[in-house]
């Protein structure tokens, strides 16, 4: 399967164009999905309005039915080709707005996130724009802690910018001039379409004001296995650019010698959640 079938579409007849198209990529997201989308449904519409397209990519829980309870107010699109990537530029294909912007199922945005974010695209000089990702609202400390692997202002501030699609603004013509999120890669697309944005020529800033909460782990071993993944997408990106280390490899590597610690500490010493701030 490659082209991706659009299931469910706002309205009848001529559907007004909107300005900015949210694309969201949900697979197995039954359990963040509803909060994700209401979010967005509370978000300040832009001048040109918006639509919201959540792109099902194969989910095998209940994320489809919870979808459905959305009706016409978004916008549902499945593809079948697993993986973010693939999700996304299923997404970008299927967007009728000049302006993108992408958060993940397991996101919260707040209600001034959006017009915040594609404020800087009106600059034809800025390829991306990258808001804020927080841990979630009375998380504990593990999820505080895991807030460092989503470090927004961190990858954007490299001599290599990039940015993380959790919280990623572009303009369409551009990502598709530039040939979309590479879907070879399991991890790292983000990365890797950054780069190549910022090869281009175009600037990558970031925007503090711009925030989504995101959830991140609340158990030792979740928190390690995602920073497994983190290191496994450097090393993919190491191997499509060999000349060149990405820029946040150390900052990755303490944090994942942080996450080895605390985890032998919270198990063996019994200090707990203490071990987390060593």
């Amino acid at each position: 399967m490659r082209d991706s079938l659009i299931l469910d579409e706002p309205g009848k007849g001529v559907v007004e164009r909107p300005a900015v198209s949210i694309v969201v990529p949900a697979f197995n997201a039954e359990a963040t999905i509803d909060d994700c989308v209401e979010s967005l449904l509370g978000v300040d519409r832009p001048t040109g309005g918006l639509e919201i397209i959540v792109v099902n990519n194969g989910s095998t829980d209940h994320t489809h039915q919870r979808l459905n309870r959305f009706g016409d107010r978004i916008r549902i699109v499945q593809e079948g080709i697993r993986g973010a990537a693939a999700a996304r530029n299923a997404g970008i294909r299927h967007a009728r707005g000049d302006y993108l912007a992408f958060i993940d199922a397991d996101c919260i945005a707040e209600h001034d996130w959006l017009v915040k974010l594609i404020a800087p695209l009106s600059d034809p000089q800025v390829g991306i724009a990258g808001g804020a990702i927080e841990a979630k609202e009375n998380c504990n400390r593990i999820e505080k802690f895991g807030q460092g692997l989503y470090d927004q202002r961190a990858a954007i501030a490299g001599s290599h910018p990039n940015a993380i699609s959790a919280n990623w603004g572009s303009r369409r013509n551009l990502l598709i001039d530039t040939g979309l999120f590479d879907e070879s890669l399991v991890r790292g697309q983000d990365y890797d379409l950054a780069r190549r944005v910022w090869a281009a020529g175009y600037r990558i800033v970031y925007c503090e004001d711009a925030r989504v909460k995101i959830s991140t782990p609340g158990t030792i071993p979740a928190l390690f296995v995602k920073g497994l993944q983190h290191g496994r997408a450097l090393a993919l990106i190491g191997r499509k650019y060999p000349s060149s280390e990405p820029d946040e490899t150390p900052r990755t590597i303490a944090l994942m010698r942080r996450i080895m610690r605390s985890a032998w500490l919270t198990i063996f010493s019994g200090q707990r959640f203490e071990a987390l701030s060593r």
